[in-house]
């Protein structure tokens, strides 16, 4: 039997009055996967969702589910439900009624019923749960409910969009495994909205980052923390301490690059002398010494350590001000506060990206970039 649930998205475009919240963004989803739309409020990613859902117009484009075009079908035609923040259950309802309701709306037999909302509810863990009212319940259990609806009718396709931000931090967490478990147990293609990237990276196959309307990059968690490829991507995913400089000197793929607060070494493709670059280094990938280390001159003071649950990290503030991370576990070797330290790393684990937003370094802007490399 074919797999259900491939969602195609062309050049969908969106736009509230003057603000485009959506610029023709092109997506190919293949049946089964787990998807998230990742970015910060108002990039665009409820948006694309509820276009899917059919609960919101489309400006321009088409949405295809399965191979044919739903924009002119209304929310109940399209082969999908979705499980909101706010769960969205009947209050006047048991659990499971509130399960029951789309299948009786459908005039599914009792019989057929009972069996769907037994199996629904052994699948989210709730049997014996079915005859407790909503206002009993934990907001977990409640979220429980709502996705149990959701699976309940056999989708091709479920839209979830932010279902676990009103959890507490504890409860988001062991639902994201559930959610993860649920979803490969049925099969079924999942596009997930959050704005909270470690969500995406622990649930998904796949994350779509989102800014300003626009799709910055689609790759799996690996690729998206690895490898990203633009500014914005390595900035938004994960912690990185991030320099804008100028190719002072390339010897095949290794870079020498030239910023503001010293020099060091990096490994790109595709960059030539005299280009700006953006360079991202993940801060438990920078090292650290008490003496200069060659091909790298950037050195600063430790004014703090900030603690993450099992990591540290040592806040470093470099000659022009700008504050650095350097993280490892927690008791393992930090430099200690007020030590005057020397930074570098492994060329091949910088991220290298054309400078495409025109920050450059301050004191080029009143001097010829030759001139300033060769300073």
């Amino acid at each position: 039997m074919e797999k259900r649930g491939a969602v195609k998205i062309t050049e969908l475009d969106k736009s509230f009055k003057d603000n485009h919240v959506v610029n023709q963004i092109s997506l190919d989803i293949k049946p089964g996967q787990f998807i998230s739309f990742l970015g910060p409020s108002g990039c665009g990613k409820t948006t694309i969702l509820r276009m899917i859902a059919g609960f919101e117009t489309i400006d321009g484009g088409d949405i295809e589910i399965d191979g044919k075009s739903v924009i002119h079908l209304p929310p109940e035609k399209r082969e999908l439900n979705t499980v909101f923040q706010q769960y969205a259950l009947f209050p006047h309802l048991n659990v499971y009624d509130n399960i029951a309701y789309g299948l009786r709306a459908k005039g599914k037999k009792k019989t057929e019923i009972q069996k769907a909302v037994t199996e629904a509810l052994k699948l989210v863990q709730l049997e014996g749960f079915e005859k407790r009212m909503p206002a009993q319940m934990s907001g977990g259990q409640k979220q429980r409910v709502s996705i149990a609806r959701a699976i309940v009718n056999e989708p091709s396709l479920i839209l979830l969009d932010e279902p676990l931000t009103a959890l507490d931090m504890k409860l988001r967490k062991e639902m994201r495994y559930e959610l993860r478990e649920l979803q490969q147990k049925l099969g079924i293609t999942f596009i997930y909205v959050t704005h909270d990237q470690e969500e995406a990276m622990v649930m998904s196959d796949y994350i779509v980052v989102l800014n300003g309307g626009n799709v910055e990059q689609m790759g799996t968690p690996m690729e998206i923390y690895t490898k990203p490829k633009t500014e914005f991507v390595s900035d938004f995913i994960g912690e990185t301490n991030a320099f804008e400089g100028a190719v002072a000197d390339v010897f095949e793929n290794e870079l020498h690059v030239k910023c503001e607060s010293g020099d060091f070494l990096a490994t790109g493709a595709n960059v030539s002398k005299m280009e700006f670059v953006n360079i991202s280094i993940r801060p438990h990938q920078t090292m650290w010494s008490e003496n200069p280390v060659q091909g790298f001159s950037i050195s600063g003071i430790v004014k703090d350590f900030l603690f993450t649950g099992s990591y540290v990290s040592a806040i470093v503030e470099l000659i022009n001000g700008r504050k650095v991370r350097i993280s490892r576990l927690a008791g393992t070797g930090l430099p200690e506060q007020g030590e005057h330290v020397y930074l570098y790393w492994n060329p091949e684990d910088a991220i290298v990206m054309k400078n495409t937003t025109g920050n450059v370094p301050q004191m080029i802007e009143d001097m010829n970039l030759a001139e300033w490399i060769k300073m």
